[in-house]
């Protein structure tokens, strides 16, 4: 579990890609200019609203050192005030949950059930599709996913951030 790549710093990222069997430094940095690429969506004039929900033991996996956690930890806090971003964590209290599966994400479009992606190092698949669950008054999407509760609230997990780039 990782940090999701639209969050990711460049060191970090470039850690996590040379971490992949067989990699070249070639092929990291081609890897790394596509993924800090993709973040340019959070400059668009109109960018998507984007929710991660995250593994709070991503936050304590030393990935490329203190230094560069450090600096990962720092830029979740930056990117918690983006107007579009939410980031959630899941508490390691929680357990075994779903997203202990690998990362996922739900497309949410006007008029069309949603649909889970779920992603993993070298491939991702379409999944899930929501069911819409009629009522007289509403017809409200719901995803297989919106059950998995315990998240920690944004202040918490401000405080959570915060703590461990102290220690």
């Amino acid at each position: 579990m990782l940090v999701p790549g639209l969050l990711q710093t460049e060191q970090y990222a470039r850690a996590v890609l040379r971490a992949e069997p067989g990699a070249t430094e070639e092929k990291v940095e081609e890897a790394l200019k596509a993924r800090l690429r993709r973040q340019s969506i959070y400059g668009r004039p109109n960018p998507p609203m984007v929710q991660f929900v995250m593994d709070e033991g991503i936050l304590y996996r030393p990935v490329g050192g203190e230094a560069v956690m450090y600096q990962q930890l720092t830029h979740l806090l930056t990117m918690m005030d983006h107007p579009n971003i939410t980031i959630q964590v899941v508490p390691l209290s929680v357990g075994v949950n779903c997203g202990l599966m690998g990362g996922f994400a739900i497309a949410h479009v006007p008029r069309s059930p949603d649909t889970a992606y779920l992603s993993a190092p070298k491939c991702g698949t379409p999944s899930l599709t929501a069911q819409k669950r009629a009522n007289s008054t509403s017809n409200v999407t719901q995803s297989p996913w919106r059950h998995v509760g315990g998240f920690l609230l944004l202040d918490q997990m401000s405080c959570l951030l915060r703590h461990k780039l102290s220690a």
